[in-house]
């Protein structure tokens, strides 16, 4: 009973944080630091479990049983999944935590002069035309909706509000994403990556 109550914790509180679906949940996981206290606590875990096995094994022995194949088989055996699982859980946190760290970055990064495509009139300037005619009536219409956050004390304009609107005529439905102002590292039109934020992209 005493070993099962961490475990048992640690299932209230994921289920608890899941309650909102799993797309909040995995939204949430992208922030480092909750991604680091993840994976500290899945090792905590590990340990916990394999000291709960150990005790079981050692609590045999006290017959003088455990040395005996079935047993030892029983804890080596539940020993590798449990490492296994714990080892995938891991590096699945690991990865949040890596994405949660290269897509937000702490400064606006750079500008449009350090970014010739992103220059007015630079050589690798688009000349795609900023809209297009769907090509058929059932076709659906994509929509960039951007905030400019300006004012007169500031020589600079940043794009905080990003939003794509997508409509679908057939059905008239509408889905609407935002995306965060400080993910970076995107690619750009031209196949390069841009390192500042996105909202210093424009």
């Amino acid at each position: 009973m005493l070993f099962a109550v961490p475990v048992l914790a640690i299932f209230v509180a994921v289920a608890t944080q899941a309650r909102g679906g799993a797309t909040d949940l995995a939204l949430s996981l992208l922030a480092p630091s909750t991604a680091l206290t993840v994976i500290g606590l899945i090792g905590l875990l590990f340990v916990w479990r394999m000291a709960a096995m150990l005790d079981a094994l050692l609590r045999v022995g006290r017959r003088g049983t455990w040395r005996r194949p079935v047993p030892l088989a029983a804890f080596l055996m539940l020993g590798m999944v449990t490492t296994g699982v714990h080892a995938y859980a891991g590096s699945l946190a690991w990865s949040f935590y890596r994405a949660g760290s290269q897509i937000f970055v702490g400064a606006l990064g750079p500008d449009a002069t350090d970014n010739p495509s992103l220059a007015p009139g630079g050589a690798g300037e688009s000349t795609r035309s900023p809209m297009s005619t769907p090509t058929t009536a059932a076709s659906r219409i994509n929509v960039l909706l951007v905030g400019i956050d300006s004012s007169d004390t500031r020589d600079h304009a940043l794009t905080d509000a990003l939003l794509v609107v997508s409509v679908d005529p057939a059905t008239n439905e509408v889905a609407m994403v935002s995306f965060p102002r400080d993910i970076a590292g995107f690619e750009l039109w031209d196949g390069r990556i841009f390192k500042g934020k996105i909202n210093s992209l424009m």
